[in-house]
């Protein structure tokens, strides 16, 4: 297992989230995009996102939010992770993992039963998603391209550290 510490987005180096995300999800992940998150979107978790941090470099990501949900019952809220990325010199170390059992753990505690998170299936991390219990709840076809989104969900009391 490759020693790692686990961050809150405070604690991590934004050029090194920001390097991150354009490496992996070929995104600008900007501390003012961040900070505009923080202070408009209620769904966030107050610490936004947890990064593993290896040998000084910003090496994975997950977000986690708290979703609205309306369900048989009524409503309730879900967990939700985004934007889940291993940096490139990192891969298959087990980071995603290790961030998503963090994640489900913070989930757990927040009194959430679920997590979901949208994908495709010819994503490299789909696999690991199924093993850590998500499982296919909706697919939804994209007009403009042939790539299928899935949403999966998981019970967060089924994750498990790996």
């Amino acid at each position: 297992m490759i020693p790692m510490q686990i961050v809150e987005y405070d604690q991590a180096d934004p050029l090194g989230v920001l390097e991150l995300n354009l490496l992996s999800l070929g995104y600008p992940l900007t501390q003012q995009k961040m900070a505009q998150i923080r202070q408009l979107d209620r769904r966030a978790f107050p610490f936004l996102a947890l990064y593993a941090i290896v040998d000084g470099v910003v090496a994975g990501q997950v977000g986690v939010d708290r979703l609205p949900v309306v369900t048989l019952d009524g409503p309730d809220e879900v967990g939700g992770v985004w934007a889940v990325c291993t940096h490139p010199a990192f891969s298959h170390k087990g980071i995603a993992n290790r961030l998503l059992a963090e994640a489900h753990s913070r989930l757990r505690d927040a009194g959430l039963k679920y997590s979901t998170l949208g994908t495709a299936r010819h994503r490299g991390a789909y696999p690991l998603y199924r093993q850590l219990g998500y499982e296919p709840v909706h697919h939804a076809s994209n007009i403009f391209t042939s790539t299928r989104h899935y949403c999966l969900q998981a019970v967060c009391e089924q994750s498990a550290p790996g």
